[in-house]
């Protein structure tokens, strides 16, 4: 029987390494890869519904993305090896466009040439989160706003007490090292060392241990 499973307190391991129980604060970067955004964009109208009052949702946009998009997508950190910088976005594309993109992105990438453009580029369909209108919504009024502000931080990874971190070790061992590898080296799966996963950041690793990825990682 496999343990209940704590993303973050796998994260926690990850980051750290299987040493020693510590909390250490990381600082996401992006490896050298160029962001995809190209400087010739011109921006694009702003679309006014994304300021209209509609049905309260309990999450703040914020952690919509911090939830969910952030395992594949940064605002200002640099393109990833899954998706593009989103700092700049709507320079490229429009905001209702990005909310259908976000709705059915399998279905616009069979019909919209720009959802195609991406799919060619990345080689692979976005996931659906199952996002409301709202939801979306208030994610995408979240990414404007941060375009303001500079880019998004990864918060800290957690800090375990000794049972925590032996919990998180037996926890990888028994779900992750058979892809990943025993050391974290890889395996058929990538490296995810301290140094890749320190990079990734916290709230990345956790997203995609929760969620997966389009690649084929499990959720």
């Amino acid at each position: 029987m496999f343990r209940t499973f704590n993303p973050r307190m796998a994260v926690a391991v990850l980051i750290v390494g299987c040493s020693a129980p510590r909390g250490e604060a990381s600082d996401r970067t992006d490896g050298g890869v160029v962001d995809d955004t190209d400087a010739t964009d011109t921006p694009v109208a702003t679309d006014s519904s994304l300021d209209v009052d509609a049905t309260p949702v309990a999450e703040t946009g914020e952690e919509i993305f911090r939830r969910t998009c952030i395992g594949c997508h940064t605002i200002g950190g640099g393109a990833t090896r899954r998706a593009p910088d989103l700092m700049g976005v709507f320079t490229r594309h429009e905001p209702s466009w990005i909310r259908r993109w976000i709705a059915d992105p399998a279905g616009m990438a069979k019909t919209d040439d720009a959802a195609k453009t991406l799919v060619a580029e990345w080689g692979y369909v976005m996931p659906s989160f199952g996002l409301s209108f709202d939801q979306s919504r208030l994610v995408l009024q979240f990414i404007r706003t941060q375009e303001t502000t500079g880019p998004l931080v990864q918060r800290v990874p957690a800090t375990l007490s000794p049972s925590e971190f032996d919990e998180a070790k037996r926890t990888y061992f028994d779900r992750c090292a058979g892809c990943h590898g025993t050391y974290r080296k890889g395996a058929t799966g990538p490296a995810i060392g301290e140094l890749e996963s320190k990079n990734n950041g916290t709230e990345t690793l956790v997203a995609l241990i929760n969620y997966g990825t389009p690649r084929g990682m499990p959720g």
